[in-house]
């Protein structure tokens, strides 16, 4: 197994980590749903852990709810307070969610932007960088 959950991560059912987790790194301070997937490089973490010890730290967790899909190289950055991804988010590879999400769909970019209610059918309207 190439990566690291600590056993603080509580983990619900179904869990999968996809290709044996290659460079996966979960905060401690995080909560998985069921039916979570993530695939390699995936970073889930707090906003300050350059700067602020974690004892003086305004971050409170990440909470991944339930049937959430984080593709490769994707990275979930904690902010002040509890970071949510909502249940059926699809985080698209190597995005960079900051602050959570705020419905379900998918989310692609950096930062990332939701792009799509459901897995498949990608609004197109408006490029990603103008909206």
């Amino acid at each position: 197994m190439w990566f690291e959950i600590p056993a603080s991560v509580s983990i619900g059912r179904d869990f999968q980590i996809v290709h044996r987790g290659f460079g996966v790194v979960i905060h401690p301070q995080t909560t998985l749903g069921n039916h979570v997937r993530i695939y390699p490089g995936v970073v889930i973490g707090r906003f300050d852990a350059d700067r602020v010890p974690a004892a003086t730290s305004t971050f409170q967790g990440v909470v991944i709810g339930d049937d959430v899909v984080i593709y490769p190289g994707a990275k979930i950055v904690g902010g002040p307070g509890i970071t949510t991804i909502a249940p059926g988010s699809v985080i698209g590879p190597n995005a960079v969610v900051v602050g959570g999400t705020d419905r379900p769909g998918t989310w692609v970019g950096i930062p990332a932007k939701h792009v799509a209610d459901g897995i498949g059918s990608i609004d197109t309207a408006e490029p990603p960088g103008k909206r």
